[in-house]
């Protein structure tokens, strides 16, 4: 089914609008070659439900039918409201299959795709959908509701809708509710299952506004083809119906299967401008691992800790997304998807990833790399050195890490007077990495949120109370623990000093994200350039600020 144009299936399910279309519509004309045609799509119908249309499904065990089998099947009935229920005599309980409830000896062993549920006296769940669970682990789906839709996270840690409920308006008085499938997670299951995908169809066209009943001369058409099996039933002027099945195999060669199922799909691999530090050039090589020489082998090819350098602007789609992307100091984490072990950052800004760790990620994403990748200007950092080559702790404590160490603990400790708003607060603290204005103003926004906003000011009013301190409503929490350090003995200059590096972040943070622009913002920014030399020197200047500052706050405010 096309889902970017419901053009086909409208045409199929509608009364036209034009006179000349209606009688072709009335016959059916189309239908059968839509609904085989609809099968090769990416996604394909597992319910349908209007006026004029009805199609559901089921899966059946993949073998040869005999012609009364296959007249079986054709006497389908029931629908996808039949779920599993007990089932008792006057003596005797047991558990009924919903398969059961289709009058379809075949039917009856094979397994339901789709149920469809009420709740009855309950609003907002009178009607629902919900997919056989055994289906749903296997391919690992999870319903979303803002998406309503079964999903999955793909390769690069975005939401894949593999099964879709759609609802179209035909015209002002009908609508097709459906369900779709993404037809390759459907063959993944019946592959491995060996069954075949049963649609049961039963489509009724006429004109509702002349309409009233089916009684006429009958003359009836049988359909056969190599998936579409079933009754025409035509009533002229009236109108006609069609009742019947497909039987389609969708499933694919069990070793390709087999290879999504272990991740051993082909897969490709960048070329990066890389230091080849083992023969002592820079030169362009593939990050794929067979092209790439251990510590144990020479085969005259780089090592695979070769590094490539990239440009710091590589990093800003992993730190502006921190519900997909996990950015921590040395690795980054795509939810569900990939990891990579480690990156740094050398002197020159630059950004360095070793061949063995970036050939494991997606090749979508080794493509967003690539397009950062630049010639080292210096080496890989000390820490990556000492950290991945000698295999000890380098003497260089990254202050962004000891204040991140520092707030965790803070969190923990169930501090009444500061808490992290949210529990990824502490994933969204980074340090701007490029000459980028915007960054600089992103980081600033999310140091501001997670420090500044963190103090609690109805706790450091009670603390402020407690000490007989007077506190004015337009006080804001940093002016209240001034007063608070006053209070316990602070010199006012030695107390404003403590807190000015919170007011500077939250004032910045206003001034050039919140609620100001223009000359004043600029003059900030170059400011701020003028007097540490880039946008991530300002930021370690703030970040050894507060640490020293928390400390202090830490010991005076229990």
């Amino acid at each position: 089914m096309n889902l970017y144009n419901f053009k086909k299936i409208k045409n199929i399910t509608s009364l036209p609008t034009k006179d000349e279309s209606i009688e072709d519509w009335l016959l059916l004309k189309g239908l059968i070659s839509f609904l085989e045609e609809e099968l090769e799509d990416d996604y394909i119908l597992l319910y349908a439900s209007s006026t004029h249309s009805f199609l559901q499904t089921a899966l059946i065990p993949s073998i040869e039918y005999t012609k009364e089998e296959m007249k079986d099947l054709l006497r389908w009935s029931g629908g996808i409201d039949s779920s599993w229920s007990f089932s008792c005599s006057y003596t005797d309980c047991n558990v009924e299959s919903p398969s059961s409830a289709f009058d379809s000896n075949v039917i009856a062993t094979g397994e339901p795709i789709l149920h469809s549920r009420s709740f009855e006296g309950m609003k907002g769940y009178e009607s629902y959908f919900e997919i056989n669970q055994k289906i749903a682990q296997v391919l690992e789906l999870h319903y979303i509701h803002d998406k309503r839709s079964w999903c999955k996270l793909d390769k690069i840690g975005g939401l894949d809708e593999v099964i879709m409920t759609l609802e179209i308006e035909l015209n002002p008085k009908d609508k097709l509710n459906a369900v779709v499938i993404k037809k390759e997670a459907l063959s993944q299951y019946t592959t491995a299952t060996n069954q075949l995908l049963l649609r049961m169809v039963d489509f009724s066209n006429y004109n509702p506004s002349t309409f009233t009943s089916w009684n006429g001369e009958r003359r009836t058409k049988i359909i056969s083809t190599k998936v579409s099996f079933g009754e025409q039933t035509i009533i002229l002027p009236i109108g006609s119906f069609f009742r019947g099945i497909q039987l389609v195999d969708i499933s694919m060669p069990m070793d390709k299967l087999v290879k999504i199922v272990w991740g051993n799909d082909e897969k490709e691999y960048v070329d990066l401008i890389i230091n080849d530090f083992k023969h002592n050039k820079i030169c362009t090589h593939s990050c794929n691992p067979n092209e790439l020489d251990s510590y144990f082998e020479d085969t005259g090819k780089p090592f695979a800790t070769s590094p490539a350098f990239f440009d710091a602007e590589v990093l800003r789609k992993y730190k502006s997304d921190s519900e997909k992307f996990t950015v921590r100091s040395r690795s980054i984490e795509c939810r569900g998807a990939w990891y990579l072990r480690s990156y740094d950052i050398n002197d020159a800004g630059q950004v360095s990833i070793y061949l063995c760790d970036l050939s494991k990620l997606p090749y979508r994403e080794q493509l967003h790399w690539k397009q950062y990748n630049v010639e080292p200007k210096t080496s890989i950092s000390k820490r990556a050195f000492e950290n991945d080559f000698l295999g000890k702790f380098s003497d260089e404590d990254d202050v962004l890490e000891k204040l991140k160490r520092l707030l965790s603990k803070m969190n923990d400790s169930s501090l009444d007077w500061w808490k992290l708003k949210t529990s990824e607060g502490l994933t969204k603290l980074h340090y701007p990495y490029t000459d980028s204005k915007d960054e600089w103003a992103d980081e600033l926004l999310n140091f501001d949120q997670v420090i500044v906003e963190g103090f609690d000011k109805k706790s450091l009013k009670a603390k402020a109370n407690e000490l007989s301190v007077h506190v004015e409503n337009k006080f804001g929490t940093l002016k209240i623990i001034e007063n608070i350090l006053i209070a316990k003995g602070f010199e006012i200059e030695d107390a404003h000093s403590l807190m000015s590096v919170f007011h500077e972040v939250h004032n910045l943070r206003n001034k050039v994200k919140g609620h100001v622009s223009g000359s004043e913002a600029e003059d900030l920014r170059k400011k701020a350039l003028k007097d540490h030399g880039s946008y991530n020197n300002h930021f370690k200047q703030l970040f050894e600020k507060v640490l020293e500052s928390l400390k202090v706050l830490l010991d005076e405010i229990k």
